[in-house]
């Protein structure tokens, strides 16, 4: 269980933005609307935005070592 708040702002970020991705796309294809795949795509990328804070805050929690020595913030 992820037990840092941040961390788990960013995976319910992640389920939210693909769900409503998803659910756009779908209402795109229903109604053949090129608003709704635009904002499909939109939410979509900001998923995809997500992946990459949560990647970068895991790699910033690391400790530092020979390489890093004031840590990888």
């Amino acid at each position: 269980m992820l037990r840092d708040p941040v961390e788990r702002a960013v995976i319910v970020s992640m389920l939210t933005t693909t769900v409503v991705g998803v659910v756009e796309l779908w209402a795109a294809v229903l109604f053949g609307s090129l608003a709704f795949i635009a904002a499909g795509i939109d939410a979509l990328s900001d998923t995809a935005t997500s992946v990459g804070v949560f990647a970068g805050r895991r790699v910033s929690k690391r400790p530092a070592d020979r390489g890093h020595p004031y840590g990888h913030t």
